[in-house]
């Protein structure tokens, strides 16, 4: 892995929370008490102010403080700060232990009941630098796959775009039209009188005569004389008796 595309990963636990910070080699990553450091510890053991992690070309170099515990791991070796530390494997310096690591290595350091772990990674995409890069190259290089098929589409809107600028000045002419068919349009304009509504029909009386029966005419009841009334009785005339001359 070239030490120019690597960065160096953190993963800080901190009070139950996980924060992720990748140094890319430009300036120190600081630890202590004041909240202006990257990452603020408080006790009395810690200095206000330090640099935990100090780039130094391609690799970094991790000034452990003396209660800081830890492991780094190269390749299949597993060694603990305190051994090293014990075995005056590091170099000391203003009260620090001087660790080096490059790229290949990682571990993790414990600062009370913070744990940062570190590793080297490979850079993202976005934070590689291609020198050379040039956006018209790029764009001649895509224009050049499937040339066959752009040159046909573009060659097809060319036409298109031609005929239609042929045809910017064309005037259809205007179509002659039969007496008839004009008639027949304007006659669909033409507003129609209300019909009249249909007439109600009227109701018919029900009677009780029964099916098959004819209807006859009511005949008139003869009047009975009322009991009040009295009977009038007409003079008896005498029979006259006709004489033959």
């Amino acid at each position: 892995m070239s030490k120019q595309n690597t960065i160096l990963h953190l993963r800080i636990e901190q009070d139950g929370k996980v924060l992720h910070r990748y140094l890319n080699g430009k300036s120190p990553f600081y630890i202590g008490k004041s909240p202006k450091n990257d990452i603020t510890l408080i006790g009395s053991q810690f200095p206000r102010r330090h640099p935990l992690f100090v780039p130094k070309g391609g690799y970094y170099v991790v000034q452990l403080p003396p209660m800081a515990d830890g492991e780094i791991l190269a390749k299949s070796s597993k060694l603990r700060f305190a051994d090293l530390i014990e075995h005056e494997l590091l170099p000391r310096g203003k009260g620090f232990y001087h660790l080096p690591i490059k790229p290949g290595r990682m571990g993790y350091i414990f600062l009370d009941s913070t744990r940062i772990d570190f590793v080297f990674e490979k850079k993202p995409v976005s934070l590689v630098k291609f020198p050379g890069f040039s956006p018209v190259r790029v764009f001649f290089k895509k224009l050049r796959e499937d040339a066959l098929f752009k040159g046909v589409v573009t060659l097809l809107l060319l036409i298109n775009i031609s005929g239609l600028y042929a045809l910017r000045d064309y005037v259809p002419p205007p179509k002659k039209q039969a007496i008839e068919q004009a008639t027949q349009r304007l006659a669909k304009f033409v507003i129609k009188a209300p019909e009249p509504p249909p007439k109600k029909p009227e109701p018919v009386l029900a009677t009780n005569t029964p099916k098959g029966a004819k209807n006859e005419p009511e005949k008139a009841e003869p009047k009975q004389p009322d009991a009040k009334e009295p009977v009038k009785k007409e003079p008896v005339q005498p029979n006259k008796k006709t004489v033959d001359p």
